[in-house]
């Protein structure tokens, strides 16, 4: 059964096998209930408003039906909104924000996708249900995307979907008598070991010590020195957590 603003449409109705676009019956409903037969299984259905509309189909992708009962499904062609809201440690952040069907397959196209810039972001959508990927910006940790899974949107309705991130803050710093030295600073993660950010302190007060941004955890620090100080290096182990700022100063 397919509507709009609330009233009845004609709509075409196409089943395919599920992840492929093997049709496996079709019907339409001039604007009353129709009945797609079906084994039971899993399948994709895109839904086509008529009438001389042109609002985009609506897929539903991983439909089940069932060998012992109808499956009823109403497809609303109202758009409505996912309002994304990213935060790090309970403050807002940016990240990158990719919208896509709930249950499709890889190759489906992304609905919508966007950035937050730190700020609650809509997203105006069909009715459906999807899967919001967010993915953090400027930290450099194992776990920079996740997905907001099952956002249900209906017609004329915003739908919340909200992820906190979670890191911390370690310093780097690296000296000689009183002198900045410039050095590259790795951090491995321990299980299972990973390069998980690199960069260098150089010689500038703005950059040494060097600041990272990093998921909570116990990582391994390797520094070697660069420059007319090259030839020096130093492993050690170093606490993040969330929330919080450590500081590590090396001086040869």
């Amino acid at each position: 059964f397919a509507t709009k603003n609330g009233e009845p449409i004609d709509a075409w109705f196409k089943a395919f096998k599920v992840g492929t676009k093997e049709d496996v019956d079709m019907t339409r409903t001039y604007g009353d209930t129709s009945l797609l037969a079906l084994p039971a299984g899993k399948y994709d259905i895109e839904v086509q408003a008529l009438g001389g509309s042109d609002v985009a189909p609506i897929y539903l992708y991983g439909l089940e039906s069932f060998a012992d009962s109808i499956v009823h499904k109403t497809v609303s062609f109202d758009a409505g909104k996912i309002s994304v809201n990213t935060l790090n440690n309970g403050e807002g952040w940016d990240a990158t924000v990719n919208i896509v069907p709930h249950g499709a397959e890889a190759k489906a196209p992304t609905v919508a996708r966007g950035r937050t810039y730190g700020k609650v972001t809509e997203y105006e959508v069909n009715p459906g249900v999807y899967d919001v990927k967010v993915g953090a910006l400027r930290i450099k940790v194992l776990e920079t995307e996740y997905t907001i899974e099952k956002v249900e949107v209906t017609g004329g309705e915003t739908s919340p979907a909200e992820h906190n991130f979670k890191s911390g803050i370690a310093k780097i710093g690296v000296s000689t008598n009183g002198e900045l030295v410039d050095a590259t600073v790795n951090f491995y993660s321990l299980n299972p070991r990973q390069n998980i950010a690199g960069s260098r302190t150089y010689t500038s007060a703005s950059s040494n010590p060097k600041e990272f941004i990093l998921n909570p955890g116990i990582y391994e620090v390797i520094i070697k020195t660069l420059g007319k100080h090259k030839g020096h290096s130093e492993t050690f182990k170093i606490e993040v957590k969330a929330g919080e700022t450590v500081e590590k100063n090396v001086t040869y």
